[in-house]
């Protein structure tokens, strides 16, 4: 039979969150009224799934960005990297993977879950992130924001790591039970014992890293060095009208979070996770399957923690998969 795209809301918020974006409060701002309605109706419409776009050269792009459901900004070199500490800005915005903050980000969670990080600071996980990417191959991407100033980037889940980290460790049973209705074994999460002896779960070592001093950490600084690396990096524009969360599971697609815009009015956005996203990188950075399932937990968990951190959890999620 042929596969079909499927739809389906997973449910009518996350229910824990400490943040300012909300559905909540956007759909009930003068102006809005209907708002939800049309927002539901045009996340379940097919279009809102697009393919991965293609280079000038035709292959298929291998980098990812950030979830952000904002605009790319009008300004130009809007799009861009360095080369060899130079600007190098590019035409248009393309549709590629998308993650929360980021394949360098989604890095820096698996080696914290894995226990790899230990005792470093959040500077030095991400430094290690990177060379690791680079060694195995893995491409990624990031985005800052025309309001970026001082110590932050732009990027939510890259600024406020240290504050998500702490919300992950303080929320663990929230996390579990998140995780475990999303249908993925959770084991591991926490210690185990294995021979006798006790192997620390990965939420155990999300908890020891919140408890390292990060004081210094700059999402500034972060930004820089994946420049430095020569990735590109995306400026988005304008405030967050964020009130819906799409997990993608179709391969080689992505939101088109443009679409949600459009339809709406530039009255909401969405963010965007593709699940296959992460999926792909934990299977690139780590080839054992016991780590590469901690590493893929190790994902959703920052996912969680940064939803928590980010929004109210008042946004509805949806998932997008392939049925029959």
């Amino acid at each position: 039979m042929t596969p079909k795209i499927i739809i389906q809301k997973v449910c009518d918020g996350l229910g824990l969150g400490f943040g300012s974006i909300s559905r909540r409060h956007r759909e009930s701002q003068a102006g809005n009224e209907g708002l939800g309605r049309v927002t539901d109706y045009t996340v379940h419409n097919l279009r809102i799934l697009v393919p991965i776009d293609v280079d000038d050269t035709g292959a298929v792009l291998t980098d990812d960005g950030c979830g952000d459901g904002r605009p790319v900004s009008h300004r130009a070199g809007a799009v861009f990297t360095l080369v060899d500490g130079k600007p190098k800005h590019f035409a248009r915005s393309l549709h590629r993977a998308k993650v929360f903050g980021g394949g360098a980000t989604m890095a820096v969670a698996m080696r914290i879950g894995l226990g790899e990080a230990a005792g470093e600071t959040l500077k030095v996980a991400f430094k290690q992130a990177m060379e690791a990417c680079n060694a195995h191959g893995v491409d990624y991407g990031a985005h800052t924001d025309t309001r970026a100033e001082g110590r932050d980037c732009g990027c939510g889940a890259i600024d406020n790591a240290p504050a998500i980290l702490q919300a992950i460790k303080n929320n663990q049973a929230y996390i579990i039970n998140t995780i475990k209705a999303l249908g993925v074994d959770t084991h591991g999460l926490r210690t185990i014992k294995v021979d006798g002896k006790e192997i620390p779960g990965v939420l155990d070592h999300f908890a020891a890293a919140a408890d390292v001093d990060n004081s210094e950490y700059a999402g500034s600084a972060i930004m820089q060095a994946i420049l430095a690396n020569g990735k590109i990096v995306k400026e988005l524009a304008g405030d967050h009208r964020t009130t819906r969360i799409v997990l993608n599971f179709v391969e080689g697609h992505t939101v088109d979070q443009d679409f949600v815009r459009k339809q709406t009015a530039d009255r909401a956005q969405a963010f965007a996770v593709d699940t296959w996203r992460l999926a792909e990188l934990a299977s690139m950075l780590y080839k054992d399957a016991e780590q590469e399932r901690r590493a893929l937990l190790s994902e959703l968990v920052y996912t969680l923690g940064t939803a928590a951190v980010l929004t109210d959890g008042t946004l509805p999620v949806y998932a997008v998969t392939i049925g029959v």
